[in-house]
């Protein structure tokens, strides 16, 4: 009879083990916050031991430390002993040596000293969270009483820290992801240029401020959009796209766009294709420069110097002396500049208050 009792108080313990592990993974699945999932692992694992204290230490890949994330059932200044784990400390050594210890406290080296003995802990179980050979962090649980954890419990325990070193490295991935898009963020929405996010159909899926601005829009007006209701030249632009769309880039790509007011305007476009985790482009990031005016500079530019070749050829074909000038408002002219060809003849220059043109008369026959 003792037997059997005893076969059915260890197979409703490997039940009731096997819950809580099941309920952890569920309960890890479901989260997206670093610092719950350590509770939900710190909790799982104080239940399965039935000890009535712990804490969950996570690692800080800035500084290589180990720091206190949650914990339970310890006082404050236990807390402030223990709340940072430097990699030349022993406690630290002993966790990174990567292997479950169980022990009493004052087997440990120092024991007299050890925090742990001064808040009245005895035995404890050491479970070093790690994933593809990192550490991640570790659960601590420990008793008050001198209590040795059987082999059942040590493996349930294990299988929680190797549930919580897969949940965890997921959780820090996410943790530095959503630090990186706040970053990102900032430097998206405080950007002097356009920058706009598309999806893989041309649909505007976001915009900063300096994109607004550019094309005149609000927010929920420019979502309601894609690419070919702001393009001036939908069909000249095509190839392009097509190119970002599988797989290429824009460097320096000048186009022109039609704005809310029906104004166009030049850009010069560097885009790169967003793919998904299997390279797959799923859509497009444009940066555009607004170029219109430096467009129109350069347009006038070229008009003057056509205009300046046009004359430089009337004047090395004509005989005479050529007078170039500008006309003040009232009509006369001013600092009257001046050529002599072989010929000596006058060629009188007049015309056009806005600038000044080019008149030649001719040199009369001779008698």
């Amino acid at each position: 009879m003792v037997g059997t009792h005893a076969d059915i108080h260890r197979r409703k313990q490997a039940e009731e083990l096997g819950r809580i592990e099941h309920d952890l993974v569920l309960a890890l699945a479901a989260t997206d916050g670093l610092e719950t999932g350590m509770r939900l692992c710190l909790d799982a694992a104080i239940r399965a031991a039935g000890l009535g204290a712990g804490a969950a230490i996570s690692s800080t890949p800035a500084s290589g430390a180990l720091e206190l994330l949650v914990h339970q059932g310890v006082s404050a200044d236990f807390l402030a002993a223990v709340a940072r784990l430097d990699p030349e400390s022993p406690p630290f050594r002993l966790i990174a040596a990567g292997r479950p210890v169980y022990t009493w406290f004052e087997d440990l080296p120092g024991s007299e000293t050890r925090p742990e003995t001064r808040e009245g802990l005895q035995s404890t179980a050491v479970l070093p969270i790690s994933n593809q050979g990192q550490l991640l962090g570790c659960l601590t649980v420990a008793s008050r009483t001198r209590e040795a954890i059987p082999p059942i419990v040590r493996e349930s325990l294990e299988t929680i820290a190797a549930s919580a070193g897969e949940a965890i490295a997921r959780l820090q991935g996410r943790e530095a992801l959503r630090r990186s898009e706040e970053q990102y963020r900032g430097i998206f929405d405080e950007s002097v240029v356009a920058i706009y996010v598309f999806d893989e159909q041309k649909r505007f899926v976001d915009s900063n401020q300096a994109g607004l601005d550019l094309l005149g829009y609000s927010r929920e007006e420019l979502l309601q959009l894609s690419i070919p209701d702001v393009d001036a030249d939908p069909l000249v632009v095509l190839p392009a796209h097509e190119r970002l769309l599988s797989g290429g880039r824009l460097i320096n790509y000048e186009h022109r766009l039609r704005r809310k007011d029906g104004s166009i305007i030049t850009v010069l476009n560097n885009s790169r294709p967003l793919t998904d985790v299997h390279g797959t482009p799923v859509g497009m990031q444009s940066t555009l420069i607004d170029i219109t005016e430096r467009k129109r500079a350069e347009e006038v530019l070229q008009e003057r110097l056509r205009l300046q070749d046009q004359l430089a050829q009337v004047a090395a074909t004509v005989p005479g002396l050529i007078y170039s000038f500008r006309l003040r408002p009232d009509g006369s002219p001013v600092r009257p500049l001046h050529d002599r060809n072989d010929h000596g003849n006058l060629r009188a220059a007049t015309g056009g208050r806005a600038g000044g043109c080019h008149t030649v008369a001719r040199p009369r026959a001779p008698r």
